[in-house]
């Protein structure tokens, strides 16, 4: 995730937490994404929802059935040392 952090912001000491609601489909794919809660930043929010399409997630199950899901997910930019 690393990639999706802003530079100007690593090197403002800027990070911060951002919570994006996720739409993970049946194969384990983020199919839509959007900020639920925002860092107060919008360029960290930009940057959570730009990486959240490159993650994948093991499909969820209702009733032993792939089912499509949204969930909460936080994703935090934490300032190099």
């Amino acid at each position: 995730m690393r990639q999706h952090y802003p530079k100007i912001l690593q090197d403002a000491g800027i990070g911060g937490t951002v919570f994006v609601w996720v739409f993970i489909d049946t194969n384990g794919r983020v199919q839509n994404a959007q900020v639920q809660r925002g860092s107060g930043n919008a360029a960290l929010n930009a940057a959570a929802l730009e990486a959240v399409y490159e993650f994948e997630f093991t499909p969820a199950l209702n009733m032993d059935k792939l089912v499509e899901v949204w969930v909460a997910f936080p994703v935090t930019f934490h300032v190099p040392e």
